[in-house]
């Protein structure tokens, strides 16, 4: 009688522990994915801050060129000086899509991620549990036996 105890005390330990491995398990992932949507909007923010650094560029960058055409007599407002300006400027947009494309798709791979983990924290959950029903059924049947063995 005291190894059919013994074997169901065992048996429900060693399903505690499996539960309580899955339930580590997926916190650990939980924190993961937390910390990787941290990073998505870390890569927002640095986005938007490169892109308004990009915009003072050119928006510098067309008045120091105004400045330098006025100082050669050249027209800042229509025809060849008003054209460089305007290749600035589109050159300008270009860089803030860039800019933003890039910062979204870094975004982006960390949002994927971070549902990866949060997947990864509900698989182990339910692995844990899983574990710990099998464990406890495995531990009763084997309890059983020796309790029939042992009469």
């Amino acid at each position: 009688m005291a190894s059919t105890t013994t074997l169901l005390i065992s048996g429900f330990a060693q399903a505690k522990s499996a539960k309580d491995q899955g339930k580590y398990e997926g916190d650990i992932n939980n924190l993961n994915a937390s910390l990787a949507g941290k990073q998505a909007e870390d890569a927002y923010l640095r986005g938007r801050e490169s892109e308004r650094r990009s915009r003072i560029n050119t928006r510098q960058t067309i008045g120091a060129q105004r400045a330098a055409l006025g100082a050669q007599g050249i027209e800042i407002d229509s025809g060849s000086g008003a054209d460089i300006q305007a290749d600035t400027e589109a050159q300008g947009a270009l860089d803030i899509m860039t800019i933003r494309n890039n910062a979204a798709n870094e975004a982006w791979g960390y949002d994927v991620q971070a549902t990866g983990y949060r997947s990864k924290a509900q698989l182990a959950r339910m692995a844990g549990r899983n574990k710990a029903a099998s464990t406890l059924a495995t531990a009763g049947l084997v309890a059983g036996k020796s309790y029939k063995e042992n009469r």
